[in-house]
This record gives structure tokens, sequence and C-alpha cells, in this order.
């Protein structure tokens, strides 16, 4: 199992290990909790008008510092393409008290089809989607042959995409077969969940502690289930 693990480091403030994770010391959001999601969609429509861009992916990020494994949202990220044809990723970080969207990033080169492109469907991503993919994947860790040495501690990442159809497509369209189209419609979904070993102990340095974690990537396959990815 072992092999499917990345593995990193994380150093935080000692005082910042006392801090729960989740949104419960009130100045933030969980990564997988109904509010969060709910936060998330409002600050997408905020900042996205869907109804002259159709957005491809989002996909959402803990904190990569201090508070590193105590499951902090703290950056998203929106992919979407203006009726121009004009590609754009949009990033909306955490600073500390509230959200704040950067400008949208142009692409240099137009690259998907506006008119083609299936946009992404914000309702499919429900509260009980996410945490179904969740309870399924900590279950195919633990079920591994060393799983019960691993703890569940934090969301990395969370992406939900449907692939844009390439400007280069657009001529030969009207000839791919319908199972073709339908890949440009599918809802591609891939997250990380980090892990840390019971066995290990964590190294103290002063004010700072080290702790070794584990990076677990899963993906959804075309039958909507949860698969640990190569």
């Amino acid at each position: 199992m072992i092999a499917k693990f990345i593995k990193g480091l994380t150093a935080v403030c000692a005082s910042a290990v006392m801090l729960t994770g989740c949104g419960s010391d009130g100045g933030s959001l969980g990564m997988a909790s109904e509010q969060s999601l709910a936060k998330i969609k409002e600050l997408v429509l905020a900042n996205v008008d869907t109804t002259t861009n159709k957005i491809y992916r989002l996909m959402w990020h803990e904190d990569t510092g201090e508070r590193k494994l105590e499951n902090v949202l703290t950056s998203i990220d929106v992919y979407y393409t203006d009726s121009q044809n004009d590609d754009y990723t949009l990033t909306i970080d955490f600073d500390g008290k509230d959200f704040v969207a950067g400008e949208p990033r142009k692409s240099n080169r137009k690259i998907n089809s506006y008119e083609l492109s299936t946009p992404l469907d914000l309702d499919a991503i429900s509260y009980d989607f996410i945490h179904r993919m969740a309870d399924s994947a900590d279950s195919l860790v633990v079920a591994q042959p060393d799983g019960e040495f691993y703890e569940l501690k934090s969301v990395e990442m969370f992406s939900f995409g449907v692939d844009p159809v390439d400007l280069d497509y657009v001529d030969g369209w009207h000839r791919r077969d319908e199972a073709s189209r339908k890949e440009y419609e599918r809802l591609n979904v891939s997250f990380q969940l980090n892990y840390i070993r019971k066995d290990e102990a964590t190294q103290y340095n002063g004010r700072y502690t080290t702790t070794n974690y584990y990076t677990v990537p899963f993906r959804l396959d075309e039958a909507g289930e949860v698969y640990i990815a190569d």
C-alpha cells in the first residue's frame, strides 16, 4: 500500500496544533462541511457570470502552511470559457478573515469551444455526494493490508469537472458518435485525502512540530465507484 502514498512533511507552530479543524474555531471552514460547500458555490456564482461563461472545472484545497492537516478550506480555483472562446482561471483565497477573489487569468490562446462544451452542474456537487465518496475512500484505505496503521487527518483537495470540447474538434464534431460526445458530458471527480501513520511519532523542535503525512489520490470510475488512483 505504501507505494500508493505520496509522502510529505508539514511543519506547524505548536500553538496551531491545539486548534481544531473543520472550521470549529469560528474563523474558517472545513474542506467537506455542508457550510463550506454552500460558501464555495456562493463565491463561484458571485464571481463568475454563468449566463455568459461556462464553468468546466472547480477545485478547492486545504491550507498548505501552518494549518496543514487541520482540514481548513483555503483556496478555490474555477476554470471557465466565455462566449468568445477565451479561457480563464479564477482563484479565490482565504486571507485569514474572508475569501478574496483575484483577477481572472486569461489564457494566451483560445483552446475550448464555448458552444459545444457542457458546463459543470454545481447542483451535482452535494454534501451527501462528497461524504459518500470520502467514506468509500477511507474504507478502501482501511481495507489495505497495513490500513490499520493509518489515520485520516484531512482532505487535501477536491476536483469536479466536465471536459470541455477542444476547438480543434469543432469541424468534425458532427461526425462523432454518441458515445464519444457523451464523454464530454460526464462528470469527472478526483480528490486526495491526507493520512498520518499511528506508529510514527511527531517530532518537536522548539515551537515547531514536524509530522509525516501521506496523501492518497482517489478517482471515480464511469460507474461512480471510488478507487485509489495510481
